[in-house]
């Protein structure tokens, strides 16, 4: 033989050991940024938008019976005396009749505030996140009792 060993040397070695730790480094940060994509997609944005459509649609022209910071109740605006109610419930934005019977609008909330600044009523949501988002509704026919 001519005196050359045929294995890896201690540098190769490390080289070897500091290109698989880089690889691992990178593969770890593109797997965080796959865990995230459900968090970062439009889907949730549209929901929020058709919630908000939702109440501006059957609440919008109903003239406030009470307020207060967890709950709005409504005088239904055909004339029937029959009465709706947009409130925080456990972990949920909800509409629902006084009758009974519910509504789920929005789930997984950790706080949900409501105000009425005259015509205007604000709906202050946070998420299981700590995300907060607003609402704000016009209610042409604001008649607090």
């Amino acid at each position: 033989m001519n005196g050359r060993r045929s294995g890896m040397v201690l540098a190769e070695t490390l080289i070897a050991l500091l290109v698989t730790i880089m690889v691992l480094g990178v593969l770890q940060q593109t797997l965080k940024i796959i865990k995230n994509v459900p968090d970062n997609l439009n889907a949730e944005q549209v929901r929020w938008h058709m919630t908000n459509e939702y109440i501006q649609e059957n609440f919008g022209d109903e003239k406030i019976k009470t307020s207060k910071p967890t709950r709005v109740s409504f005088y239904s605006s055909d004339g029937s005396g029959s009465s709706h109610v947009l409130e925080f419930y456990k972990d949920m934005l909800r509409t629902r009749t006084e009758q009974g019977g519910h509504v789920p609008l929005v789930m997984n909330l950790n706080n949900c505030t409501f105000k009425v600044k005259k015509d205007l009523i604000i709906i202050r949501m946070t998420d299981k996140k700590n995300r907060v988002s607003e609402m704000y509704l016009t209610n042409d026919q604001q008649n607090l009792n």
